[in-house]
């Protein structure tokens, strides 16, 4: 019997997400219950968010909850890595909260998107959502430095929410008063110090690396992978909204060069690491620089790249986060001296290893590159050192990963194979593989839809 999507409202998504918390949470120690409450809750809420109306709305205490049709598929999206980092952590425990921290974690960013006219409110919920995924570090057996990891993260989060809450306060008040102390230049400032620091940014990008080092796998996957794209799409609604915080050339020009040294910094700090959840945290910083650059350019196919780039990066790392996991407690640690052998003892988790390093790097045929390529190609308008400046990032990026790739063609002392997946978990590693190349190398279905919003963004120009 079909379902009578005029039933379903913006609340019942929120509803199912909390209901399933609390049991998640109660029963938290039984890994097989919690986690299937949690993952059949997400199943449900993305089942429910393909046939919900755009016009169905609910409120909350006088707020408006309604799900914008450029809304829904960033944020199914979202829900279905959340659904991943779920099944992940059935096979390899996460910890004990992660059920809960992700249900909790989906319905404050589902409450975010859907109040879509009140910036400050959703600014506000993306702050909280940056919090509740403090809860993802901990992990089954947290140590003083996880906690001290914790403590920074959060002071960090609580950091930059308060900074893009406080610009926003400050654009409510110009637009009702332009003749304000605070001009727009002080305004975009403070954005944009509130957003870097969010999506790790140089220099306040160390909180990122931190979180890498020492949280569970998925726990990293939560921040860098959902959280960032999250941020992002947040950051190009603000400016959608607010056009005229990108008017400032001079400004744009300095966040520019920001995103060039984020990026150059990300690419040399992973290229000195050797491990590979550093690798991991520094990657995730120099794709930070290239949303940057992409967005500071205002030019639509740089946006386009940027936005398509974010959720390709997402699932590379997702993918690379279940790699690391397995290496982790198979080799037992992810340095590159433990990747010794590898090649010849895992030979499938080698390959998959080099379509997740592939997808991260942007090389061609894989899911970074096409949203790579449209951020270059901006560049090459802005100047030859722009373009030059980028391209030194991802080749430096590059020998950063051919440098663990070649750890594991080193010969090794212990003999054996490894058994790197279980069934189900050869079936996921595969499945996300085959996304990350079907990205690059059959972008349209994902590009053509971004290109479509991307159009009807005021602030970016034509080219």
């Amino acid at each position: 019997m079909p379902v009578d999507s005029t039933l379903i409202t913006p609340l019942h998504l929120l509803a199912v997400l909390v209901l399933a918390a609390g049991p998640a949470l109660v029963f938290r120690r039984s890994l097989a219950f919690a986690g299937i409450v949690a993952l059949c809750a997400f199943i449900f809420v993305i089942l429910l968010g393909t046939i919900l109306d755009d016009q169905a709305s609910s409120s909350i205490l006088t707020l408006s909850l309604q799900l914008d049709a450029r809304a829904r598929v960033p944020l199914l999206t979202v829900l279905a890595l959340l659904a991943f980092t779920l099944v992940f952590h059935l096979i390899r425990n996460q910890g004990e909260f992660f059920p809960a921290t992700t249900c909790i974690l989906a319905a404050v960013i589902i409450a975010s998107a859907m109040i879509y006219t009140r910036y400050v409110v959703a600014a506000a919920l993306l702050q909280l959502a940056h919090i509740v995924a403090a809860m993802g570090i901990l992990g089954r057996a947290p140590t003083h430095w996880v906690g001290v990891t914790v403590i920074r993260y959060a002071l960090m989060m609580t950091l930059g929410g308060a900074l893009v809450v406080l610009g926003l306060l400050l654009v409510d008040q110009y637009r009702v008063s332009p003749e304000t102390e605070f001009s727009v230049q002080v305004i975009a400032a403070v954005l944009a110090v509130g957003f870097g620091t969010l999506i790790a940014a140089a220099p306040l990008y160390f909180w990122l690396p931190d979180v890498a080092f020492r949280a569970p796998v998925m726990g990293f996957i939560l921040i860098a992978s959902v959280l960032h794209m999250s941020t992002t799409t947040f950051l190009v609604s603000v400016l959608a909204t607010f056009p005229w915080l990108t008017n400032d050339t001079q400004l744009n020009s300095m966040v520019a060069v920001g995103g060039l040294a984020t990026v150059l910094l990300g690419a040399l700090l992973a290229y000195s690491t050797d491990d590979l959840r550093g690798l991991l945290g520094y990657s995730t910083v120099s794709a930070s620089g290239f949303i940057i650059v992409g967005i500071s350019s205002r030019s639509a196919l740089a946006v386009t790249g940027v936005l398509y780039q974010t959720l390709a990066m997402a699932v590379a790392l997702l993918l690379l986060g279940v790699l690391v996991g397995v290496i982790e407690e198979r080799m037992g640690g992810t340095t590159f001296a433990q990747l010794a052998g590898l090649t010849t003892r895992a030979p499938i988790l080698t390959l998959t290893f080099v379509v997740g390093s592939f997808s991260i790097v942007g090389v061609p045929g894989f899911a970074s590159f096409p949203g790579r390529w449209l951020v270059f190609q901006a560049a090459s308008q802005q100047g030859e050192w722009f373009l030059f400046t980028l391209l030194a990032g991802s080749g430096l990026l590059m020998l950063a990963y051919a440098r663990a790739l070649r750890a594991c063609l080193q010969p090794f002392q212990l003999p054996g194979r490894i058994s790197p997946f279980s069934r189900s978990g050869t079936i996921i590693a595969a499945f996300v593989a085959v996304i990350c190349i079907g990205m690059g190398v059959y972008p349209s279905p994902i590009f053509s839809p971004i290109l479509d919003v991307v159009k009807e963004l005021s602030f970016v120009r034509a080219v």
